[in-house]
């Protein structure tokens, strides 16, 4: 039903993003990315939009979305996505797979967004509340100097985190070990603790999920169409080689 709804709202209002978004100024730019079995799908589409809906003007999206993937799987890009293409959502194609850390990299690299801007990083396949975009901008207005994570004082992109661009420049030279190609929130919080030494604070302490409708999420997304990555069933074991191999590389 969800999928549904979202999909009649995604066909409702191509006329109004088209007619209604001319030269603005952004504040903040979302920055995110997909995954090929996602990027053809409708409902990421749809996703997307209602996140433009619901979301403050003053508020743009950015979406990297290479041409291939690392495997050299070709992304196929819906027809709802293209159509979302104007001043506040921008598809960016310059860029390579470079795993989940996709959805901040190629961001931080474009002359698209201003040095002054707020970048906010979530995942393509959450429906986030409505107030997590306003709660992160307004923490990094308050606090520009530090990392602003959802819930937790921790990175991890998929509650969502925001920071200046200029704040996290330096990630651009990531060292991406590969101990750490299944755990980029490890990594990325490792440089920007221990090597950037910037801050992380939590905005919205709270449940894990406190910056998306968890049950929404979890029972409106097509899961069984989109395989989920692959990941190393023993996470813990990788996160302790990562960090260890961090450790040693930045001695």
């Amino acid at each position: 039903m969800a999928l549904i709804f979202l999909i009649a709202l995604s066909q409702m209002q191509t006329l109004y993003f088209r007619n209604n978004f001319g030269d603005l100024e952004f504040e903040a730019v979302v920055s995110m990315t997909t995954i090929p079995t996602r990027s053809a799908h409708p409902w990421v589409a749809a996703n997307i939009k209602n996140m433009l809906l619901t979301t403050p003007n003053n508020l743009s999206f950015f979406l990297n979305i290479p041409r291939r993937s690392k495997a050299g799987e070709e992304y196929i890009i819906h027809a709802g996505i293209l159509e979302l293409q104007s001043a506040r959502f921008h598809l960016n194609r310059d860029c390579i797979d470079e795993g989940p850390a996709t959805k901040i990299l190629p961001t931080l690299r474009s002359s698209k967004i201003k040095d002054s801007q707020t970048i906010i990083v979530l995942d393509d396949d959450i429906i986030y509340y409505p107030s997590t975009f306003s709660i992160l901008m307004e923490a990094v207005r308050k606090q520009p100097d530090a990392v602003h994570a959802m819930c937790s004082p921790v990175i991890l992109g998929y509650q969502g985190f925001a920071f200046k661009k200029r704040t996290l420049l330096g990630l651009i030279s990531l060292d991406h070990p590969t101990e750490c190609e299944y755990v980029d929130d490890d990594i990325l919080d490792y440089h920007v603790r221990n090597v950037l030494r910037i801050p992380i604070k939590a905005t919205s302490r709270g449940p894990w999920f406190c910056s998306f409708d968890k049950k929404q999420s979890e029972t409106s997304t097509p899961t069984s169409e989109w395989p989920e990555l692959q990941f190393h069933t023993d996470r813990r074991s990788l996160q302790k080689k990562c960090v260890q191999t961090l450790r040693d590389t930045y001695k």
